[in-house]
């Protein structure tokens, strides 16, 4: 028996659920748990029943935009929860070459990009915590420092909320959006394979700095 319970929520109840806590490990790696959530003060509009094996669909009953919880308990012991989230702002995310984050946002329905809103990045370890704040400009963008510590980024236009994952632990298997940082490569090569005793060895390096595949050759001394 599963039985399907849906609450209408709001922007604290997600941060409150998305909330984790860290954790060492016996092996060294991190661990991170989501606290269980109460939804004794959240506003419930309906449930649904489910018995027997066979698939079943149904239509939710949803209007405008928003976002609701799904709990779905089986047997009336364990039990699972997902996020629905409904709105007409999408938004996409890339790194930009200055270390920042490049927000980009547009309306779902007309496909135009939107001329206001904000974006508010969060970091969700222990508490929710702004790390960094934007608002959009007439070209539908805003940029943000690039912060490895920012979990998921939250946007606002109007009544429409959406909602960006950027490192959030558990939905990525590394960090997707963390500062560039500038690497060294070198190539150290001789003038031939092979040598006798006593003879000279001639050799040469190749030195350059690795900005995202932008070559350069380092300043100062190499020891």
């Amino acid at each position: 028996k599963l039985d399907v319970a849906l609450y209408r929520i709001q922007q604290p109840d997600l941060l409150k659920f998305l909330t984790y806590t860290k954790t060492k490990g016996e092996n060294g790696y991190d661990n991170y748990k989501n606290a269980p959530f109460n939804v004794s003060g959240l506003d419930f509009i309906t449930n649904f029943t489910f018995e027997g094996s066979a698939e079943q669909k149904i239509s939710l009953p949803l209007e405008g935009a928003g976002m609701w919880l799904v709990r779905a308990t089986l047997d009336g012991a364990d039990y699972n929860d997902a996020i629905l989230l409904r709105s007409d702002t999408g938004v996409m995310v890339r790194e930009g070459n200055d270390n920042t984050t490049l927000f980009w946002g547009q309306s779902l329905r007309t496909g135009k990009s939107i001329s206001q809103g904000d974006v508010n990045i969060y970091n969700l370890e222990n508490t929710p915590k702004v790390l960094s704040s934007g608002v959009f400009d007439a070209t539908g963008t805003v940029r943000q420092p690039l912060n490895k510590q920012g979990d998921i980024a939250v946007i606002t236009s109007g009544e429409d909320i959406s909602v960006v994952v950027l490192n959030l632990p558990m939905s990525y298997r590394y960090e997707k959006f963390s500062p560039r940082t500038i690497s060294r490569k070198y190539y150290l090569f001789t003038d031939r394979p092979i040598y006798k005793p006593g003879d000279t060895v001639y050799f040469k390096a190749v030195i350059r700095d690795d900005n995202d595949a932008l070559y350069t050759v380092p300043q100062g001394t190499a020891h």
